[in-house]
């Protein structure tokens, strides 16, 4: 175990390292070539430290992507009338989503998605567009009623 005098001896030791390797054009972490690269790190130490805190911090960003995620969908459900299904008024944000009013919804997705199935990217599609029309908050009950048979049967409820 090293004494905190030979702690700080080896934290010197290796900035003055660095220093000098950066100085040199060489990779402040291994020593290697940079290649020309304007960065202090050659491609390969690049990689690994990206790699290394990329599963370092896994949690954290998922946990981080998910409330990004959750934002903009509460932002986009506001441009278009709020958090509550147009139909059956669900309000409850884990039922709701964005419906295509004049339907092509797949078709849509796969245009400017290239896949049909990527609805988590319509989001930030719709506020990169500046929430066109012709789209509208619904709860999945009444979306898939919509889309499979035409009508929502909350419509036909007197």
């Amino acid at each position: 175990m090293l004494t905190e005098t030979q702690r700080q001896y080896q934290r010197k030791h290796q900035y003055k390292l660095r220093q000098k390797r950066i100085a040199e054009g060489r990779c402040e972490r291994c020593g290697g070539e940079r290649n020309g690269s304007a960065f202090k790190m050659c491609d390969g130490c690049r990689t690994v430290r990206a790699e290394s805190y990329r599963t370092l911090h896994r949690e954290k960003r998922k946990i981080a992507h998910k409330i990004a995620h959750q934002k903009l969908k509460l932002e986009v459900f506001e441009a278009y009338g709020g958090s509550k299904c147009q139909c059956c008024g669900e309000h409850h944000v884990e039922f709701l989503s964005i419906d295509h009013i004049a339907g092509g919804g797949r078709a849509h997705r796969r245009e400017v998605f290239g896949v049909e199935n990527e609805g988590g990217n319509l989001y930030a599609w719709l506020k990169r567009q500046g929430y066109p029309e012709g789209y509208r908050v619904l709860c999945m009950n009444c979306n898939c009623a919509y889309g499979h048979h035409g009508y929502c049967p909350h419509s036909r409820i007197s």
